[in-house]
């Protein structure tokens, strides 16, 4: 493991926020096993769930990050560096190494990287455990965190929506752009030949209010771009919480279910359970904060993604009665360049078109109601209240 990597930890701990990690620890017996950590601050202690990564391809890109991190730090060492500098030169390797792998930061690896496994774990069959023993006293307390469970994994599928959303939102206003492009060069070719061509200076103005209408487009997918990444990142922040949050509703499952069976980690229940829900609380309650900012953003991104379909209708309309007006002219540079403007029409309809959709589908999307998930937290502290105390 790079010290980069865990200089990066305490950096990412001490500012408040959760850490995750591919890990490759040494066991007593001088074996190595693998395991994907997770750490969250609980005031002045931390609190750390731990499992066997599925993502082999996740992994295994972590694994070439180290190997290439690592051999710098040692030659540093050699050099006479302190092992602090010598963390510092690691953790810049790790960002140029990110960053060449489409990665602007470490935390968007890992906003990746956790859900991913999460969701990986779910299709395995080994997230919150399936119990049928209801007489149980535990029974309670497991239905509770299986019910948190549940909201969770609801919560982190509406998020994926939402990225997928703010993904084709991206795809779109790249695919506006290149009609932009398309149309500023149909709109050159259609100048010179209205130009030639007698009577048709009227057309002219209108040919010239389409090209101030592409730069204004233009200037309006440059904003909208930054408010989409500013969308992107914000899910894709929101949904490694909530990940997170179901991740530790599962460690919830699996302690209470020791507690069932009786088993070697009955003794270490309570305070697990107790830390977990005190991390499950603090994460809920910033996932919600996060989720009404996004659905507010999303909302604001569909106003402006719908006037820039209403903008794109214009220059249509205008091409629309150029075709007319041309059609009746029999000129044959007229004739030469229509097609161009058909196709022009054509697809500036079809941009306006999705754009209005999916501007309706970011209107739809509302924050996620998590009070259900705060009273079931309550329920399960109650509950280890009643049964140890």
């Amino acid at each position: 493991m790079p010290a980069g990597a865990f200089l990066l930890m305490w950096d990412t701990l001490t500012a408040g926020r959760p850490f995750c990690a591919y890990v490759d620890n040494l066991a007593a017996d001088g074996s190595c096993y693998t395991v994907f950590a997770t750490i969250t601050p609980l005031g002045d202690r931390y609190l750390s769930v731990r499992f066997r990564p599925l993502r082999t391809d996740l992994l295994g890109a972590a694994r070439s990050l180290y190997a290439a991190v690592r051999p710098g730090e040692l030659e540093q060492r050699a050099l006479g560096l302190s092992a602090h500098a010598a963390a510092e030169h690691g953790l810049g390797q790790l960002a140029s190494l990110l960053a060449g792998a489409g990665f602007p930061s470490y935390e968007e690896f890992i906003w990746t990287a956790l859900p991913a496994e999460v969701m990986a774990r779910a299709n395995a069959g080994v997230g919150y455990p399936d119990r049928t023993d209801s007489a149980s006293e535990w029974w309670p307390l497991l239905a509770a965190g299986a019910r948190v469970h549940r909201a969770l994994t609801s919560w982190v599928g509406q998020l994926d929506t939402l990225q997928e959303l703010a993904d084709a939102l991206v795809a779109g206003g790249q695919r506006v752009r290149a009609g932009i492009t398309a149309s500023e060069q149909a709109a050159g070719d259609l100048t010179a030949a209205a130009s030639a061509t007698s009577g048709f200076s009227p057309v002219m103005a209108s040919l010239t209010l389409w090209v101030a209408m592409t730069a204004e487009m233009d200037e309006m997918l440059r904003a909208l771009a930054d408010r989409l990444a500013e969308l992107r990142t914000g899910v894709a922040r929101t949904r490694f919480g909530i990940a997170l949050g179901s991740l530790e509703s599962e460690t919830v499952g699996r302690f209470v279910s020791e507690l069932m069976d009786g088993g070697p980690g009955a003794r270490d229940a309570q305070p697990a359970i107790r830390d977990l829900v005190v991390a499950l609380r603090k994460g809920v309650t910033q996932a919600s904060a996060e989720t009404a900012a996004n659905a507010a953003l999303a909302a604001s991104v569909a106003d402006e993604v719908q006037a820039l379909a209403e903008l794109l209708g214009v220059p249509t309309t205008l091409l629309a009665g150029f075709e007319a007006m041309a059609g009746e002219r029999n000129d044959p540079a007229l004739s030469a360049v229509l097609p161009r403007v058909r196709e022009v029409i054509a697809r500036g309809q079809a941009d306006a078109d999705a754009l209005s959709a999916l501007a309706g589908r970011c209107r739809a999307f509302v924050a996620f109601d998590a009070a259900h998930v705060h009273a079931d937290l309550d329920r399960i502290d109650a509950l280890t209240g009643g049964i140890w105390d």
